[in-house]
């Protein structure tokens, strides 16, 4: 059988869709058949492909299933693990490329996405027969045709992933590192039965819209603290397969449904057990689903004796997970709606409880630059690399395992992005036998305008309807509602994720269109005035990018497939924004929750909205503007510099528990103070908020800070320094 696989969107249930990858197109090969795409074929396990969601391993030992690779992260029985999902991740410029898959039963589901948009759910064109079949995925008529680009395949239940074919000439590299793990043990409803499609289950809604990429989901219906069911044994004799051994820096326990009173002792057991092996993890607990099954009348003791095992650990969170309605198909598990019902639910919790650590960085134009194709190299030998950079000696660079015997060299991470233009690489290596060999790679970079580094001052969320001003480098993560970024006429790159490609977002830049240029790279679009730069996805939809002179539309055009800027075709070079205004913007949304910012250590913003602000051990920099903005404890350490618009006459202080209360104009800063010193830079003088002994109490300059508002001394009076 081979066939063309159909591309879809949507969910059907009231929910915006995914957003589509406009041009591609998929093949599918004949059972257990040859590859449709000529090349060498990459293997399952190569270094350059990742495979997260579980421990990694061979599916089974006989043909086809020997073949595939899946991810195990349940321990259904003994000496029995089974696969839920997982997730395979790789790196390539190649715009045609063949996807070996293995599928087996009725529950072998598939989600195929590029540069985080939906390419393909493929469930129900694959056949899930027990046959290794090859899917032609053609990229060359999409907006990211010739780019580098990062493909996620998803999977779930019997579906498991046998490696690649890429098209002559293409190389491979791996994504960066996925950052923090996050790991779901629970029952029957944590399994995601009732999921319209793979990906559509409320443990991978959290996980994508918190931002997380490595997931692990441990959900075996019918178990509990202290319940088994069958083979499938109770989270307590499974903690240390499923939960220690996981590795995780999250953790959701949502256990309880199916037990009985007298499940305290098991569940001290479960906490003690990740409390010592995952002593800096963060754990939250759930108390049962769905107080009306099933055993309603039980429900309130077993979560009682829950919440009390947890209240003996120090850090360990509890919800209510009662407190949140959901449709079922059962009057017991959720249905489609349901999934994201709890989704919303948990993720905005999870947002307010913890500070979340900063992104792994992205994946930049030129980060991975080439292959060294140099006779004599072997990969079982240990190697050391000296580059030159246009002859000049340089550590930019970071050689790795390329996959074809031959290592590949990629921009090290945290290192500066080299210049635009043409750059030779002069490498030579010393094997551990003495070899010596010598290589050049050639590429050009396209650089990102104003960009610096490759580095991150923040990550910002944005939930919907959220209007805010931001400025600075950092990454700006949304929804798929409507947000309003106003981007300050500060230094710095702001990036905007793959979600401000659903369209209905604004973003308001300073000055007319015309001092701004646009260049196009892959499927972005950067923008910069000189010293300020911003890069935007671009979606069919549209988004309004709201300059002094009026408002021009950014979008991709699928009939001409070019991007566009109102009437103005984006090319590859910078080039001045030239479109006519297509009038004025829409006014901002009603108000919406509010935004999280997370600093880089070191890190610097400029922020302005109602936001929730974590910072690190380290001294951060933060300019705030406007809102209602609380800072998280990390703050009280000291060392940190707030920037304030106004004077400091212009505000009034007051002490609520061990945070300070600043109010000024548009703004309501809450800061935490401690025995260090944090600077508090106002306009025209800077003063120093500390805890002092003596008179035991917070002190701004020479104000001391009390629980009655009190207007702050002039600089003659209040200065410090």
């Amino acid at each position: 059988m081979t066939g063309t696989i159909s591309l879809l969107g949507g969910n059907g249930f009231g929910f915006a869709p995914d957003q589509l990858l406009a041009g591609a197109t998929i093949e599918l090969g004949p059972k257990n058949g040859d590859p449709l795409q000529t090349g060498p074929i990459v293997p399952k396990d190569d270094p350059a492909v990742r495979l997260l969601g579980g421990t990694v391993g061979a599916f089974a030992n006989s043909f086809p299933q020997n073949l595939a690779l899946t991810t195990y992260n349940v321990a259904a029985g003994a000496d029995v693990r089974a696969g839920l999902g997982g997730r395979v991740e790789f790196r390539t410029d190649a715009d045609r490329f063949d996807l070996s898959i293995y599928a087996n039963g009725s529950n072998a589901d598939f989600s195929l996405f590029v540069d985080g948009l939906l390419v393909s759910r493929m469930s129900p064109d694959v056949p899930a027969d027990g046959s290794l079949r090859w899917v032609r995925v053609d990229l060359s008529e999409t907006a990211v045709a010739g780019d580098w680009k990062t493909i996620e395949l998803e999977f779930r239940g019997g579906a498991n992933f046998g490696g690649m074919v890429l098209e002559q000439g293409a190389s491979l590299a791996p994504t960066p590192d996925p950052g923090p793990r996050i790991v779901f043990l629970g029952d029957s409803i944590t399994e995601g039965g009732g999921a319209r499609s793979p990906g559509e289950d409320w443990v991978s809604l959290v996980a994508r819209q918190l931002g997380l990429r490595d997931v692990w989901q441990s959900g075996l219906g019918g178990t509990g603290y202290d319940r088994e069911q069958g083979p499938r044994p109770d989270l307590a004799d499974r903690i240390a397969a499923d939960g220690v051994a996981a590795e995780g820096d999250i953790y959701v326990i949502a256990m309880g449904l199916n037990d009985q009173p007298g499940v305290f002792d098991e569940a001290v057991a479960v906490l003690s057990a990740l409390g010592e092996a995952r002593p800096a993890a963060r754990i939250l607990v759930l108390t049962s689903w769905n107080p009306g099954a099933p055993n309603p009348g039980i429900r309130p003791e077993v979560d009682a004796e829950i919440r009390a095992a947890a209240e003996l650990f120090d850090g360990v969170v509890v919800l209510d997970a009662s407190r949140v309605a959901f449709t079922t198909f059962d009057g017991t598990h959720p249905d489609a709606a349901g999934q994201w019902q709890i989704a919303e639910w948990l993720t905005a919790e999870l947002e307010q409880i913890f500070a979340l650590p900063d992104p792994v960085e992205q994946h930049r134009p030129g980060d991975a630059v080439g292959t060294l194709f140099a006779e004599g190299y072997d990969p079982a030998q240990q190697w050391s690399w000296d580059v030159l950079e246009d002859g000049v000696p340089t550590t930019r660079y970071e050689i790795v395992d390329g996959g074809d015997a031959f290592p590949l060299l990629a921009l090290a991470p945290g290192r500066a992005e080299p210049d635009a233009g043409e750059h030779v690489l002069t490498i030579t290596g010393t094997g551990s036998d003495g070899t010596i060999l010598a290589g050049e790679v050639r590429f050009e970079v396209s650089a990102l305008p104003g960009t610096g580094t490759n580095g991150h001052g923040f990550r910002l969320f944005a939930p919907d309807s959220l209007a805010f001003e931001i400025g600075g480098t950092g990454t700006v993560t949304g929804t798929r509602g409507v947000q309003d970024v106003t981007l300050l006429d500060v230094a710095g790159f702001i990036e905007l994720d793959p979600s401000f490609n659903a369209g209905g977002d604004i973003v308001r830049l300073s000055g007319d269109a015309s001092d701004w240029t646009i260049e196009r790279a892959g499927s972005s679009a950067y923008l910069s005035d000189g010293d300020t730069a911003l890069a935007v996805p671009i979606g069919p939809a549209g988004i309004a990018l709201a300059f002094d002179d009026g408002t021009r539309t950014l979008f991709f055009d699928a009939q001409s497939g070019k991007a566009m800027i109102g009437t103005q075709a984006l090319v590859f070079e910078a080039v001045p924004v030239f479109a006519a205004s297509e009038g004025q913007p829409p006014p901002p949304p009603a108000d919406g929750s509010a935004g999280r910012l997370w600093l880089a250590e070191g890190g610097s913003a400029a922020i302005g909205g109602d936001f929730r602000v974590a910072g690190s051990r380290l001294a951060e920099n933060l300019f705030v503007t406007h809102g209602e903005i609380v800072l998280d404890p990390s703050f009280n350490a000291g060392g940190d510099r707030i920037g304030l618009p106004d004077a400091a006459p212009e505000h009034e202080a007051w002490r609520e528990g061990s945070s300070v209360i600043l109010s000024g104009g548009k703004l309501l800063l809450t800061i935490p103070f401690g025995p260090g010193q944090t600077v508090l830079a106002f306009d025209g003088d800077e003063r120093s908020l500390r805890y002092e002994a003596d008179p035991a109490a917070p002190v701004i300059g020479n104000d001391i800070v009390s629980g009655v508002p009190a207007i702050l001394s002039s600089a003659m009076f209040g200065d410090a320094f």
